[in-house]
C-alpha cells in the first residue's frame, strides 16, 4: 500500500487544496454587499471583483436561514444600486421541499443607458457638485435621486402585499 493515501489523508489534501484556493480569491476582494431583509437585520456576503470590469465573480457559500415571512432586497453595498435575485427585484423565501434548501442566485441587472450613466456620473463626481454639470436640468434631479434601499424596500413590500390580496382574492372564486 506504499504510495497510496488513505481516504482521511486524502480528503485532508483536498480541502487544503481548496483553503488556499479560497485566500487567493479572498485577497481580491474588493466589494462587499450587504443583504438587508425587512427588519433591518443585515448580514454580509463577499462579492469578489476581479480584473475591475467584473469578468468573473467568487462566491463563498454559507446558508442563511431565512424566515419564510421575511422579503430580501439585495444591493451593492458602496452604491446601493439594486441586484436581481432569480431574476427579480425581491426574494420572498418559499418552505424547501424534501429538506432541499432554496437557492437565491444574486446578478447585476441589465441597466438603462441612461441607468448606467447616472451611476459612472455618481461615482465621478461629488453629489454638491452635480449642479455644476452643463447637463440638461432634469438630469440633476436623477442624480441626485440616489438609491434609496428604504424607499424600495417599501414600494416592493407594499407590492408584494398587493399580490398576494390579488392571488387570495382569485383564489376565493375558483
Amino acid at each position: 500500500m506504499a504510495g497510496q493515501e488513505d481516504p482521511v489523508q486524502r480528503e485532508i489534501h483536498q480541502d487544503w487544496a481548496n483553503r488556499e484556493y479560497i485566500e487567493v480569491i479572498t485577497s481580491s476582494i474588493k466589494k462587499i454587499a450587504d443583504f438587508l431583509n425587512s427588519f433591518d437585520m443585515s448580514c454580509r456576503s463577499r462579492l469578489a471583483t476581479l480584473n475591475e470590469k467584473l469578468t468573473a465573480l467568487e462566491r463563498r457559500i454559507e446558508y442563511i436561514e431565512a424566515r419564510v415571512s421575511h422579503l430580501w432586497l439585495f444591493r451593492d453595498a458602496g452604491t446601493y444600486d439594486g441586484l436581481l435575485v432569480n431574476q427579480t427585484e425581491l426574494f420572498v423565501p418559499s418552505l424547501n421541499v424534501d429538506g432541499q434548501p432554496i437557492f437565491a442566485n444574486i446578478t447585476l441587472p441589465v441597466y438603462t443607458l441612461k441607468e448606467r450613466c447616472l451611476q459612472v456620473v455618481r461615482s465621478l463626481v461629488r453629489p454638491e457638485n452635480y449642479r455644476r454639470l452643463d447637463i440638461v436640468r432634469s438630469l440633476y434631479e436623477d442624480l441626485e435621486d440616489h438609491p434609496n434601499v428604504r424607499k424600495d424596500l417599501e414600494r416592493l413590500t407594499q407590492e408584494h402585499i398587493e399580490n398576494q390580496q390579488i392571488e387570495e382574492e382569485t383564489g376565493d372564486f375558483n
